[in-house]
């Protein structure tokens, strides 16, 4: 399945919380950029950006499960990766696991940059980053 490549993240918000794995590859990345917290900063994009790239991410995925309906490519998503025995959150794989949260728990999907506070204060952007200002800065 050929996905675009970005830099970026994709999270669930629902009911004003947001809903993100913390996966121990960021425990390595928190350590390596020396980050003083566990605490994410998830960084929204605009909200255009957003809906062009929540829609460049559905419209290559329906393509690549060959499925007319979004609706009908999150039920094959749910099927696929529970016949695969994936039953939690994986790393690296923000696009899907947004997909399998939502549909499994509701909630709407954003989309923007993730990053935690370093001992200087500022915010260490491991996927994307706050001068990311549109869809072309976003894709690598």
């Amino acid at each position: 399945m050929s996905m675009p490549k970005i830099d970026g993240h994709f999270w669930v918000e629902r009911d004003g919380e947001i809903i993100d794995t913390d996966f121990p590859l960021y425990e390595d990345c928190r350590r390596f950029w020396k980050c003083v917290s566990s605490t994410p900063h998830h960084l929204e994009a605009d909200a255009t950006t957003q809906k062009l790239m929540i829609e460049m991410f559905k419209r290559s995925l329906m393509k690549s499960m060959e499925v007319d309906t979004w609706e009908k490519c999150v039920e094959e998503v749910v099927l696929i990766t529970s016949m695969m025995g994936i039953t939690t959150p994986q790393p690296n794989q923000c696009w899907m696991n947004v997909i399998i949260e939502v549909a499994k728990n509701g909630g709407k999907i954003k989309f923007g940059s993730l990053g935690w506070e370093t001992k200087s204060g500022k915010i260490h952007w491991e996927y994307g980053g706050e001068t990311y200002k549109n869809v072309k800065q976003f894709l690598v």
